[in-house]
């Protein structure tokens, strides 16, 4: 089993392509993301890979239709996901976050302290806005993070073909 979660850029070329064929030609089967990601790998190969199907990263419809959420918050609460990537436009966030009053802002991933200081200064002076940096937080339990805030933002720039072709979360 081989898990393509990125495309392998750095493979395509010559040498690496020859390598990336042999491992998918000799594998039961090769997943795709989506059917775009699909598309540009076999735009790579001189024949379709035979052995590809593509498992969609879709939100199961349940998801939407469970019941109302009693939410015991007083403000508004926005979680903000991985921000320190340079393409997850964390100060953008921050930026129009501080249009709105009366929020709480639930920072989940690593920040430096440059960026802490930035959302900082940038939210607690307006309008009754705050702001808790919780650090790296175990993946078993950022569902239960996710229940108890109203929204979640995750944001992604496409100046990367796996950014271009990810099937987000």
């Amino acid at each position: 089993r081989w898990d393509l979660r990125e495309l392998p850029l750095s493979l395509i070329n010559r040498i690496g392509l020859k390598i990336l064929k042999f491992i998918c030609n000799n594998i039961c089967a090769v997943a795709h993301a989506n059917s775009e990601r699909l598309s540009y790998i076999n735009s790579k190969y001189e024949k379709k890979l035979s052995n590809s199907l593509v498992i969609n990263n879709f939100v199961p419809k349940n998801v939407f239709i469970s019941k109302k959420r009693n939410l015991k918050l007083k403000k508004f609460t926005i979680l903000i996901q991985s921000p320190t990537d340079p393409g997850r436009y964390f100060k953008n966030s921050i930026h129009a976050l501080k249009k709105i009053s009366n929020i709480n802002v639930i920072v989940n991933g690593f920040v430096p302290h440059e960026l802490k200081t930035f959302a900082s200064i940038n939210l607690s002076k307006h309008k009754q806005q705050k702001i808790d940096f919780i650090g790296n937080i175990d993946p078993d339990k950022i569902f239960q993070l996710i229940d108890n805030v109203h929204c979640s933002i995750i944001l992604y720039n496409k100046k990367s073909l796996n950014n271009e072709f990810c099937a987000p979360n």
